[in-house]
């Protein structure tokens, strides 16, 4: 929404706010008492901007597998959204491996190295498993072309789990 404004050269430098993420286009005019109007049409487009990852843990055991979380494609004000089929590659350094079910994680099948979001479905469920006993953190990774990465860190505890007994 504009307002009033006083002219005190031929032309004035105006910016405008789009009011709402589901506006396609905004109509602007201009009128003073004399002179014909000015209008023009602008066409409003929302492209992802970023990824980011959503409720991913801050610590994890080895060989335990994580909660579920998201990681998500992203408008410039945050808001989920993807304007077209992305591939996210995955990566955890070498650490760790990613699933798209906790069934998965805790048998240690399909691992995912890259997960899809779309129109539809800006947003991807993870599962993680950190492997390596070498590491005291593990930073997480998602990218696809275009956007800005995904990142987390995840600290690594190494703790018993279960007791056994060795054959003698």
């Amino acid at each position: 929404e504009f307002r009033r404004v006083l002219f005190r050269s031929p032309s004035a430098a105006l910016f405008f706010k789009v009011p709402s993420i589901t506006v396609t286009s905004v109509n602007l005019t201009g009128s003073s008492t004399g002179l014909t109007n000015a209008t023009a049409t602008i066409a409003v487009t929302r492209t992802a901007t970023a990824l980011t990852f959503d409720s991913a843990p801050a610590t994890l055991n080895v060989g335990v597998c994580s909660g579920s979380f998201t990681i998500t494609s992203r408008d410039g004000l945050g808001n989920p959204f993807s304007e077209n089929n992305k591939t996210v590659s995955l990566s955890s350094g070498g650490n760790g491996q990613f699933f798209t079910s906790l069934s998965d994680c805790q048998s240690g099948s399909n691992i995912r190295t890259s997960v899809a979001v779309s129109n539809a479905s800006p947003s991807a469920a993870l599962f993680f498993k950190v492997t390596s006993i070498a590491v005291t953190s593990v930073t997480l990774t998602g990218s696809s072309t275009g956007l800005t990465n995904a990142t987390a860190t995840i600290a690594v505890t190494r703790t018993a789990t279960a007791l056994t007994f060795d054959s003698a």
